[in-house]
């Protein structure tokens, strides 16, 4: 829900006045019970990955009504509310009030920062919760709301793409899809694209400042890569330098002719970014023969697969090529063909669960609770609550296998893992561990401010 400060005062303002001028009716029907759902819903914002599937969850999205879920009667119907990760490019205003009389904040962008806010926001840290500037693609600069600010009580869940690096069990990462992680490239200069890289290739792309070349598709000689970086609060960003064997310090290395510096990083998921970037590049002609060059940029099959799909924002999808694997090993032979990470065609575009099943470019999906929040700390049993019963499995029966999860509402007492069929809509493979709450990490990084 991507929803401007003024927007999202004037709307909590219309709710505030319905309730001052209604009346209690005598009909049984609580005071409570009859207020708006939103007005107590779990609010969550994050990765930029997962943002358009749970937007769903919440009813809407992409000018797409859905059936909204909800925590059902025993926990009081609640519902969620999710805040993209970035403001509508014709918004102008990077600022959300996610709560009525609440405070007005900078947006988070990415996973990072999406656990950053839910640290701030529930971990009694007062004031401290800053975020980070945005450009738009017109190049201006969205400021930051304010510094510091107090955002006790504004987040209730964190969008994640990635796990935290630092054991412990402050936060509990709870999964609910599967996807993958690969590559998006576009030639400037026109000719074939290039739709398949081996894992060592992006391993020798983003590991090094030293420019690769890989065998042209027109059969002419050789195409040089050039690797474009995504802004790094980004849960692809941190997952794509680990199957890369890449780090903080060499990738940035390896993007600079692309995204020398974080303010001209790419957001996630946007092919229009990279083609923007590399007609920029073709015409400044930066290299000897620029029709042999190509720009790549780490992208979430489940976003290409949405966007494809309609279900999305397109986000210039069209215009970019998402790669496929053909070897994923760290060495460039003997690893396993994946192949396309996705199969069929838009707009019934879906996973290639194969691809998704790496253990090197697969990944689990994520949102995040602080702990005490869904599990008795003293017990470890889980709480009763609406967070529980909209995100968590809490039922003993097993939920099929991993090649053939069953996330029905008689194996999964999760309502979110129960909407199955909108995971997918959104190209996310289902889970058997759909809802499960064993997987926690200290809030280590995530507990400075963005």
């Amino acid at each position: 829900m991507s929803t401007s400060s003024t927007t999202k005062r004037v709307g909590l303002g219309l709710i505030a006045a319905t309730l001052a001028a209604g009346l209690t009716m005598g009909s049984g029907i609580s005071s409570v019970k009859a207020d708006p759902t939103q007005l107590d819903a779990y609010v969550g914002m994050g990765s930029d990955t997962t943002q358009d599937v749970i937007n769903a969850m919440s009813g809407f999205n992409y000018g797409l009504d859905y059936n909204a879920i909800n925590s059902g009667s025993a926990t009081g119907y609640k519902h969620i509310i999710s805040f993209d990760a970035t403001p509508p490019q014709t918004a102008g205003d990077n600022c959300i009030t996610p709560v009525l009389n609440g405070p007005t904040f900078t947006r988070p962008n990415g996973s990072g920062g999406g656990r950053k806010a839910l640290y701030n926001a529930t971990s009694g840290v007062g004031a401290g919760w800053t975020g980070t500037t945005f450009t738009l693609d017109n190049s201006t600069v969205l400021p930051t709301c304010a510094t510091l600010v107090n955002i006790s009580g504004a987040v209730n869940f964190a969008r994640s793409s990635s796990l935290g690096a630092t054991g412990g069990t402050d936060e509990v990462y709870v999964p609910f899809g599967r996807d993958a992680v690969t590559f998006i490239s576009y030639r400037p200069g026109g000719g074939t694209a290039l739709a398949t890289l081996t894992r060592k290739n992006l391993i020798d792309v983003y590991s090094s400042a030293t420019k690769v070349t890989v065998v042209d598709p027109d059969g002419t000689g050789t195409v040089t890569i050039v690797p474009c970086g995504v802004q790094t609060s980004s849960g692809t960003m941190t997952f794509f330098r680990s199957a890369t064997l890449s780090d903080s310090t060499k990738e940035p290395l390896a993007v600079a002719t692309c995204t020398p510096t974080d303010a001209s990083r790419l957001q996630e998921s946007k092919g229009d970014q990279l083609k923007i970037k590399g007609d920029a590049l073709y015409a400044a002609g930066t290299y000897l023969n620029d029709t042999q060059l190509v720009v790549i940029a780490p992208m979430a099959a489940s976003a290409y697969i949405a966007q494809a799909n309609s279900v999305s924002n397109p986000n210039g999808y069209s215009s970019v090529t998402l790669g496929g694997i053909s070897d994923d090993g760290t060495t460039g032979t003997g690893g396993a063909n994946l192949g396309s990470p996705t199969t069929g065609a838009a707009p019934n575009l879906a996973p290639n669960l194969t691809f998704y099943a790496s253990s090197s470019l697969g990944r689990d999906v994520y949102n995040v609770f602080k702990r005490s929040s869904i599990i008795n700390t003293g017990t470890g049993a889980t709480l009763t609550n609406g967070l529980v019963a909209l995100f968590l499995d809490t039922n003993v029966a097993a939920n099929g296998t991993a090649g053939a999860p069953d996330n029905t509402s008689a194996n999964n007492s999760s309502k979110l893992c129960q909407n199955s069929a909108v995971i997918e809509k959104f190209g996310f493979g289902q889970l058997s561990t759909c809802g499960d709450y064993s997987t926690a990490r200290a809030w280590g990084s995530d507990a400075a401010s963005a």
